[in-house]
């Protein structure tokens, strides 16, 4: 598809979509926290900002509310263990929980 909303959890060099990790359910419901605490059980929207391989920033659509948040510009970092659906790439919107 071009430009759907991809499912997650949290430039340059980019080519290529970005993969979810074998295994992924494609599941709306947030993953079992592995070691990490909600900051909110509401899902965020926002835009893949950063993209370098197994890892990038997500420029989110409203401020995090967390002291940690100012970090990275208010970009939030992203993992790709904590990607649940293939995303495009960088400007695909997508939806995640923050922890």
């Amino acid at each position: 598809g071009s430009g759907g909303e991809g499912s997650l959890v949290m430039g340059g060099g980019w080519r290529g979509g970005i993969p979810a990790p074998r295994g992924s359910s494609g599941s709306l419901a947030p993953p079992p926290p592995l070691q990490r605490q909600l900051v909110s059980t509401r899902r965020q929207l926002g835009r893949i900002a950063d993209w370098w391989g197994k890892y990038g920033f997500i420029d989110p659509d409203e401020p995090v509310d967390h002291p940690s948040a100012a970090r990275h510009g208010g970009k939030i970092f992203l993992a790709i263990e904590d990607v649940q659906d293939e995303i495009e790439g960088v400007g695909s919107l997508v939806s995640y929980f923050v922890y």
